[in-house]
């Protein structure tokens, strides 16, 4: 952290990260790293890494589930559609709520996992005709996306509003 933050004595860091960030000691920014244990003195599990590494090793120490725990994913996009032939205005919503699965599946595993998984498997059984790098706005391919996630306890709620 000191050498992140432009200084050379490790003695410093916290001082040294305050300052670059124009942060205060009893800042929650500052409180969180230390929590996390951005300048604790302990050696790592290993000898060689990036900062990634060392993130990545902080994370698995400290961010865990405990018995029981669940992550949660709200996703809610939003689009107005303007129809010139008929003046019609209106609010497309598509609200997902996922919760992730107690000693299971993480939700955020399973809404970024599983419709890529998906969409190669309709690949893979010839299912998907277009090629290239695709939007999924084709109804070949969003509908039995959305569908196998809705057998997996993912569901889009979709609603349009006049405007």
């Amino acid at each position: 952290m000191a050498r992140a933050a432009g200084e050379t004595d490790p003695a410093k860091a916290e001082e040294a990260v305050c300052g670059k960030l124009g942060i205060g000691r009893y800042s929650a920014i500052f409180e969180r790293f230390a929590w996390l244990g951005l300048f604790d003195d302990k050696p790592l599990p290993f000898t060689q890494g990036s900062a990634r590494d060392v993130i990545s090793h902080l994370f698995g120490e400290k961010l865990v589930y405990t018995e029981g725990e669940r992550d949660l994913v709200i996703l809610k996009d939003e689009m107005v559609a303007v129809y010139p032939e008929s003046g019609k205005r209106l609010r497309h919503t598509s609200t997902l709520v996922d919760f992730g699965i107690p000693g299971g599946d993480s939700s955020i595993a399973r809404t970024t996992g599983l419709p890529p998984a998906i969409g190669a498997r309709l690949i893979l059984d010839g299912k998907v005709r277009a090629y290239g790098v695709m939007a999924p706005v084709l109804p070949e391919i969003y509908e039995p996306v959305l569908n196998t996630l809705e057998q997996e306890g993912i569901r889009l709620a979709e609603q349009a509003e006049a405007l």
